[in-house]
């Protein structure tokens, strides 16, 4: 954790160390989970720029204090605790004089952790783990471990050649081994001799049933919990009916992106968090409407920009767009902050927020079933909290948002969401 600061500023600032484990420090939910996180490490490296005493100049700056690190390696169990991200002002006497003082923190809390200062060139050596019991197989908890999945193999199912190949390219990113079969037959055969990790089905294999394929996989000695995915190529042929267990459903049409993460969700026996909006029901008109503006792919606009820039100072956030809801991407008409021109449509919150009149608030996008997975919150764009409010055509199809963006989870109130609306409607003026 190597660029951090605690969510709640008190747990930068504790009191006498805890004399006893599974204390965290704070009392704020991003806390605790960042705590549970770093349990039982072996080597903890923190973020411990300031001490208490310096932090109430720098609240806010994105870092923690040392006293911060030291309790949550006391109250989970570390090891090893290296200070890191040291302060630029700091020479190594300094330094070294925090680490002394790290040291008699765990000493007075009776606690065991070996505290050093991180330094260029440093070497820290770990010692494997003893080999352990197996957990026993009811346990619920237990999940399947993606190298145990690499030992054997994915078999694809899919009479399609364009298909099959897209779905061999998805599994072969994912560097697992592959078993082609175009029919049930050679589906039930190779099954037959071949340890699966995974089976990929398409759902109407030819002149055979997935479905149908799926449970006699199911019949076979060692597959009764194997995980499935069941290709289709509509959302309407997707079966509404409840899926069996470790059954999921893909519906096209769909990036490999997205099917590499429903992959890594169901080899880990975990659901994939990233949801894909649903079209509205008014796609056709509301698409011939978009077009019909002459928006799309258009030079920059002041009469759109002062708005983004009047939101991102507002707001204080980093990033806030002018969106427009393409077919199949989702394009920026105007854009404050840090951000490419273009996202597919199945990446953009902003798909989600025109199915309704009133704003989509995600506070912490890490804690939304719907956006956790998606590229633009685990990726380099780390989007965590997202407002957007949807704009209307004089004709009342919603095209898109004007939405405001952040890095860091946030509330956002009734008057956020007030004046936020009010600035939406000054963009759908400009429509008019």
């Amino acid at each position: 954790a190597t660029d951090h600061e605690c969510h709640s500023h008190a747990a930068a600032l504790p009191g006498p160390p805890q004399a006893h484990a599974h204390v965290m420090p704070g009392t704020h939910p991003g806390d605790q989970r960042h705590g549970e996180f770093i349990a039982g490490a072996d080597l903890l490296i923190h973020d411990t720029q300031y001490t208490a005493a310096e932090y109430p100049s720098r609240a806010g700056w994105g870092h923690s204090t040392l006293e911060y690190a030291v309790d949550l390696a006391l109250a989970g169990g570390v090891k090893q605790l290296a200070l890191f991200h040291h302060d630029p002002r700091r020479d190594d006497t300094a330094v070294d004089a925090l680490v002394v003082a790290s040291r008699q923190r765990v000493s007075d809390a009776g606690g065991t952790v070996e505290v050093f200062a991180a330094a260029e060139g440093g070497v820290v050596t770990l010692q494997p783990k003893a080999a352990t019991a197996a957990p026993a197989a009811d346990d619920a908890k237990v999940q399947i471990d993606t190298r145990m999945a690499a030992a054997r193999s994915v078999l694809i199912a899919c009479s399609d050649e364009a298909l099959a190949k897209r779905l061999r390219d998805v599994v072969q990113a994912e560097g697992l081994p592959i078993l082609m079969a175009r029919d049930a037959a050679s589906a039930r055969e190779i099954a037959q001799v071949e340890p699966l990790s995974l089976a990929l089905i398409e759902r109407q294999l030819g002149a055979d049933d997935g479905l149908s394929l799926c449970s006699a996989l199911r019949g076979m000695a060692g597959l009764a919990d194997l995980p499935v995915i069941l290709f289709a190529e509509t959302e309407a042929a997707v079966d509404v009916s409840p899926a069996p267990e470790n059954t999921h459903w893909l519906a096209g049409p769909f990036s490999p992106e997205y099917a590499r993460t429903k992959l890594r969700a169901c080899l880990l026996r975990t659901r994939a968090r990233w949801a894909l909006a649903p079209v509205p029901e008014n796609e056709t008109q509301r698409l011939k409407t978009l077009h019909s503006l002459g928006l799309l792919d258009t030079a920059p606009e002041e009469r759109f920009d002062r708005i983004t820039r009047i939101a991102a100072r507002i707001f204080n956030v980093p990033i806030a767009l002018i969106t427009l809801i393409d077919t199949d991407r989702q394009w920026f008409k105007s854009r404050f902050g840090a951000i490419g021109v273009q996202t597919p449509r199945e990446q953009a919150f902003c798909a989600h927020a025109i199915l309704s009149t009133q704003a989509l608030v995600v506070p912490d996008a890490l804690e939304d079933e719907r956006f956790a997975d998606n590229p633009l919150v685990c990726g380099k764009s780390r989007i965590r909290f997202y407002a957007g409010q949807p704009i209307a055509a004089p004709d009342g199809s919603r095209l898109g948002t004007l939405c405001v963006i952040d890095h860091r989870p946030r509330d956002f109130g009734v008057e956020d969401l007030q004046l936020l609306a009010d600035l939406a409607a000054l963009i759908e003026r400009e429509l008019g």
